[in-house]
């Protein structure tokens, strides 16, 4: 038995080899660009030649897909894998697919043809609308598992891009304002705190759409709504319409997700997959939609000496799990309204939300450990969970992770509490900022490394059930 599966090594460590070797005397082969992939184990048809109109269409199906996927928040190297698994879906072989900027590059060289090279941009700023995403992967799946032609293709992608069978959009805003009351009262906020929030975030996402549809800058357009929402908090505090620490948990809930920590999450997944210049791109937004907020906030601030005043004896009071424990739920399930997640995920994304939330707080309050640690751990194993649950779902990994982080662990403690001595110009600010700069890595980093495990086991298990599907149909053969 030793022996036999020695034997067996042996040849899988051949395979691989000869298809490295492969692999380096030809770079465009297609399907080779595929091995270790979600679609590494997928039957493809045999390559042929396609005719110039053809190939254009699919180059241009292709790029409107890769568009629609990267708006929607695919993550970038599971977009590279549709791409070139659909080219060899529909024959093409040589194909060569590179995502670099802010831009994806596709290009159809076979031998003794002229080669064809098309390409699309690609947003400044991040989108996420999950159930965009789901149905783009799964019209990619089709395609690539069912053999859908180019015109089907095209037929469906246009549908799904002009919005036809999406949610209406007051759901999204009635999922963000729950997101909301539950941020704010996670760390201590009083009902009328969460009522305050739920307003703040109407306010500034009708604001937003307003500006974006208007064609402002994005970097503007952050600076504009994070003045308003100071503004907003200094005339409530004025007019003693709210407490400080009322208006502290408003401000602290809206920024979580204001702040760009989800794309913190696409930065360490690209930068770990090579996709490096499109990290420094996101690295740039993160940092220029950061400093436009805190520069807004800073001006209001300016403006409204007695602020610091207000806020001397302002803190935040973490809630015990148990107490949390129905807020993390029902911000999960929040979130996935607002992102418009498929409706299968729900249960998904709030199981993993309170599983994380829990492992963040017994890592600080019954292992002693940091928060940036235990936001590591929580965030690894959030990634770990929506992996593995995909291919149940049939859903992106995303459409579990992102609803749940939102829901659990992002870092509205400690956007309060840099909010609170920020405001009050005392030297902790600096240590504050760090802090919160460090959770907010460890929340990309631990998701990159969860995801990257879960799908890694999950791809190997596929694997091991084909390679068992064949061995029986051999079996039966002889």
């Amino acid at each position: 038995m030793q022996l036999g599966i020695l034997h067996r090594y042996r040849e899988r460590s051949e395979r691989d080899r000869q298809r490295e070797r492969d692999f380096a005397e030809d770079e465009q082969t297609t399907a080779d660009k595929l091995h270790g992939g979600d679609y590494g184990t997928a039957e493809l048809p045999p390559a042929r030649t396609v005719d110039e109109p053809t190939a254009t269409r699919a180059l241009r199906v292709m790029l409107r897909l890769g568009r629609g996927l990267f708006v929607a928040g695919a993550e970038t190297g599971s977009i590279r894998d549709n791409l070139v698994a659909m080219a060899a879906a529909w024959g093409m072989d040589h194909v060569q697919v590179d995502i670099a900027g802010r831009s994806v590059h596709a290009q159809y060289a076979p031998p003794g043809a002229r080669p064809l090279t098309m390409f699309t941009t690609l947003p400044v700023d991040d989108g996420w609308n999950l159930g965009n995403l789901t149905r783009l992967s799964q019209l990619a799946d089709r395609t690539i598992r069912g053999r859908l032609s180019v015109p089907e293709v095209e037929s469906e992608l246009d549908d799904i891009l002009a919005g036809k069978g999406g949610r209406p959009l007051w759901t999204s805003l009635l999922g963000g304002c729950l997101v909301m009351a539950m941020l704010s009262l996670v760390i201590g906020g009083t009902p009328w705190a969460a009522i305050l929030a739920m307003g703040a975030f109407v306010v500034w996402a009708v604001l937003t759409a307003t500006l974006s549809k208007a064609g402002t800058p994005y970097f503007f357009v952050m600076a504009i709504v994070a003045a308003v929402l100071g503004l907003l908090a200094v005339g409530l505090v004025s007019a003693g319409l709210a407490a400080p620490r009322e208006v502290a948990s408003m401000l602290a809930a809206n920024l979580a997700i204001l702040l760009p920590v989800l794309t913190v999450v696409s930065v360490s997944q690209d930068a770990v997959n090579g996709f490096r210049s499109l990290a420094a791109d996101r690295t740039v937004s993160i940092a220029m939609t950061t400093v436009a907020i805190f520069t807004a906030l800073l001006a209001v601030a300016l403006l409204a000496p007695s602020l610091a005043d207000d806020f001397a004896s302002t803190s935040a009071t973490k809630l015990p799990p148990i107490a949390a424990l129905p807020l993390w739920a029902f911000a999960a399930f929040g979130c996935c309204m607002m992102l418009s997640a498929p409706t299968r995920v729900f249960g998904f994304a709030i199981a993993a939300a309170i599983t994380a939330g829990l492992i963040q707080t017994g890592a600080e309050l019954g292992l002693g450990m940091r928060a940036g640690f235990a936001t590591f751990a929580a965030a690894a194993v959030l990634g770990l969970i929506a992996s593995l649950a995909a291919p149940l779902t049939r859903v992106p990994a995303r459409s579990i992770l992102l609803p749940a982080i939102a829901g659990s662990i992002l870092p509205t403690p400690q956007i309060y509490a840099t909010f609170v001595a920020y405001s009050q110009g005392r030297a902790e600010a600096v240590g504050q900022a760090a802090a919160l700069l460090v959770v907010t890595a460890a929340i990309g980093l631990g998701g990159a490394l969860g995801t990257f495990t879960g799908g890694g086991l999950s791809r190997w298990a596929a694997a091991r059930r084909i390679a068992r599907r064949r061995a029986a149909a051999a079996e039966g053969v002889r």
